[in-house]
């Protein structure tokens, strides 16, 4: 069974000291968000049917993710994945409004997610377009893709840019946020094990409480994204626009077993938190802070 290989450069944004990553852009013409398709898009070599789908792309900033998987509905696993797999300079995905040099891969990985296909994605980057063709030319005839038109996608989950909310957010009060269902972070839109189970509030501090799971005492799961080096860490104020916070401290979680990040002088109450010391960035796209328990 292949393995989880995501063929990407770590990135240290070091700017006088200080790491700015106000927002997360996608590509002109795109819209962050997950382009679902149903019926799925299957593939073919020279017009024969072949056991691969497309189910979904994912668009966060300059990344664009395609999820595959084996059969038309539901967990469908790999199906005959061998083509789109590894050996990245034959995978090429073709904007068809404006022909042009192809994209390849820069990553791929296993759609293992409980809500996923169980099959395996492709990540490109900084790509251009709504209509696509994805193909395979490892062998002969290649395998196609033919028309991949996110115009057409069945569902758009979009998060709409950003503007600026009127006034000053209003200020936080003293307490506890415990998250309804704990949010989970994203790498160009794959889940990875890390959540924010709660945040404290006392005074000018704020703490974010992350942990390994969706429940209990979960542990610290991927942390190393979010431990030291705190000038990549980023706590952006959504609802308005600046230079983002950094945590001041750090430390364990004796209630989930997982750790904190403290951060002063927070004001707002919709946040991102994003760990830029990876590409692509991981991301907690959106927290809100309602009232405390």
């Amino acid at each position: 069974m292949k393995k989880l290989l995501l063929s990407v450069i770590p990135l240290i944004l070091l700017l006088s000291g200080c790491a700015v990553l106000d927002r997360i852009i996608p590509q002109p013409g795109l819209v962050n968000g997950t382009y679902t398709f149903y019926p799925r898009i299957r593939v073919n070599q020279a017009g024969v049917e072949k056991n691969l789908y497309v189910d979904r792309i994912v668009v966060q900033g300059e990344f664009f993710t395609i999820f595959i998987t084996g059969g038309p509905t539901g967990r469908t696993g790999d199906g005959d994945y061998g083509n789109f797999w590894h050996r990245h300079e034959t995978i090429l995905l073709q904007n068809l409004n404006n022909p042009g040099v192809p994209f390849n891969p820069i990553g791929q990985g296993e759609d293992d997610d409980a809500a996923g296909t169980g099959g395996f994605y492709l990540m490109f980057r900084n790509v251009t377009g709504t209509r696509f063709s994805l193909t395979s030319t490892r062998v002969t005839p290649p395998w196609v893709f033919d028309e991949i038109d996110l115009n057409r996608s069945l569902e758009l989950s979009i998060r709409q840019p950003d503007s600026p909310a009127a006034g000053s957010p209003a200020g936080l009060k003293n307490g506890t946020y415990t998250m309804p269902s704990r949010i989970r972070v994203n790498q160009a839109g794959i889940p990875m094990n890390l959540y924010i189970d709660r945040v404290i509030v006392r005074g000018e501090y704020f703490t974010i409480f992350l942990t390994g799971g969706p429940t209990g005492r979960a542990g610290d799961g991927d942390y190393g994204n979010f431990w030291h080096r705190h000038e990549t860490i980023l706590l952006q104020n959504l609802d308005r626009s600046g230079r983002p916070f950094h945590p001041i401290n750090q430390g364990e979680d004796e209630v989930t077993g997982g750790f904190y990040l403290m951060f002063q002088n927070v004001t707002g109450n919709r946040f991102s938190l994003t760990a830029t010391r990876v590409t692509p960035p991981w991301v907690f796209d959106e927290f809100i802070l309602g009232e405390p328990d």
